[in-house]
């Protein structure tokens, strides 16, 4: 069990088979971020954690080996690796899970956000290797999925034998923040595929924050990611736009 609480739009599939190089490119960088990431946790925590060492040493390896797989298929199609450029899903998983850092230990938070971010890669995975058309792409995303299942399960694992029912308790609590993080991060993907500014998206979130301190929100919201934290990142996506269109000219907006 992955535990997602939301699935990933079945028209995520569609936006990226659009655009395969831009897939493989992002999925190269994703790889990469994967294996520097591993090595960090061993270099921060492996002295107060020294369990932590041989297995994120041996992923960090693994998920170089990785980076080369998606590397060959870029070359194969005559692209070459751009620069890397920011993981809004991933901003704003950590700025989640922080929120409340007096709560949990930063370790156990890295070790979920880590475990939730490669559990969301074996779903995305699934997706493709079902539904792209190119067989080889297939492949490698049915062979991807397999191992991204198993470092969900090892990040999982580490949390638990660490820090065991707070794990556990924790692992629910993100699990509800991580799928509404998810659901951030595709619509900015969908504004930017549509050409239009997140900036509109930023706008409202800074007035629901400062309607905050007056109102009770609805319960249902009391899982959401801060509203100050979303409206930076759809600022920060809205800095990283090319030219957008705006849905409503001025004489509409009257």
């Amino acid at each position: 069990m992955l535990h997602l609480l939301q699935p990933t739009d079945p028209s995520w599939l569609d936006a990226v088979a659009d655009d395969l190089p831009g897939l493989l490119e992002d999925h190269a960088h994703c790889e990469l971020k994967a294996a520097q990431s591993a090595l960090a946790l061993v270099g921060r925590f492996g002295a107060e954690a020294p369990e932590i060492v041989a297995p994120l040493s041996r992923l960090a390896r693994e998920e170089t080996a990785h980076f080369q797989e998606v590397h060959g298929h870029l070359e194969a199609r005559g692209v070459r690796l751009g620069r890397v450029e920011g993981d809004g899903y991933v901003k704003g998983l950590m700025r989640v899970a922080r929120q409340d850092h007096r709560e949990s230990p930063v370790l156990l938070d890295k070790l979920l956000v880590s475990a939730f971010i490669e559990a969301r890669s074996c779903e995305r995975f699934k997706l493709l290797a079902e539904g792209l058309r190119d067989e080889a792409l297939r492949t490698l995303y049915g062979g991807l999925m397999a191992a991204e299942a198993r470092h969900f399960a090892l990040f999982r694992g580490l949390a638990e034998q660490r820090f065991g029912a707070l794990a556990r308790q924790r692992l629910t609590t993100l699990a509800a923040r991580e799928a509404e993080v998810a659901a951030d991060a595709y619509a900015l993907s969908m504004l930017e595929r549509s050409g239009t500014s997140s900036e509109g998206m930023a706008d409202f979130f800074a007035y629901v924050s400062d309607l905050e301190p007056s109102i009770k929100l609805p319960e249902y919201l009391s899982t959401h990611p801060a509203s100050e934290d979303r409206e930076a990142l759809a600022r920060e996506f809205a800095a990283t736009q090319g030219e957008t269109t705006p849905v409503l000219s001025d004489e509409e907006w009257q």
